[in-house]
């Protein structure tokens, strides 16, 4: 929906995911613990849902990705949360969808309605992590998977060509 870096980031995480969902690895993938986060939709259908959160940076594209792995979308057929940024991802720093050189995508679905915030141009609604820790969790081949500790939230219209309210969405990891 938004750009080829994004999909692109969502492959290169979803081998962290399984692995952070799974509570780790084997045969020299990296290993790690389930990071557990959570948020609240609100503005439209909503609630509260649980998500295990993924940050990892690849040193062959320079660029640290954060994904959250929703465990239950309901209300939604689907949610969709990641985002990126070029180096490595450190402690009191905040990403948001217009930073330069950022590539990210939140996007939730119900029926035939898309609400989503996003790095496209010109920038689609607005999302923000703040992350007020950052540490090595495992490092192998140039890749690092990290533990980070933060607050995040997002504002996410309708989709150009849509009708409806947009929605806010808040959370901790």
């Amino acid at each position: 929906m938004y750009n080829a870096a994004m999909t692109e980031l969502g492959a290169a995480l979803v081998m962290t995911l399984a692995l952070v969902g799974c509570g780790g690895g084997s045969g020299g993938s990296p290993s790690t613990q389930s990071a557990p986060c959570s948020f609240t939709v609100s503005g439209g259908p909503g609630g509260q849902f649980a998500c295990i959160v993924a940050v990892q940076y690849s040193s062959a594209s320079g660029l640290s990705e954060l994904t959250m792995g929703v465990t239950n979308a309901s209300p939604f057929d689907g949610i969709t949360i990641s985002a990126g940024e070029q180096g490595m991802v450190a402690a009191q720093s905040t990403w948001t969808n217009t930073d330069s050189g950022a590539v990210g995508a939140i996007e939730l679905t119900q029926g035939g309605m898309i609400w989503g915030a996003g790095s496209t141009s010109p920038p689609q609604g607005s999302y923000s992590f703040a992350f007020s820790s950052a540490s090595v969790d495992v490092s192998t081949g140039g890749d690092t998977v990290y533990n980070v500790h933060g607050q995040w939230s997002a504002v996410a219209p309708p989709l150009p060509g849509e009708t409806g309210t947009t929605l806010n969405l808040t959370g901790s990891f």
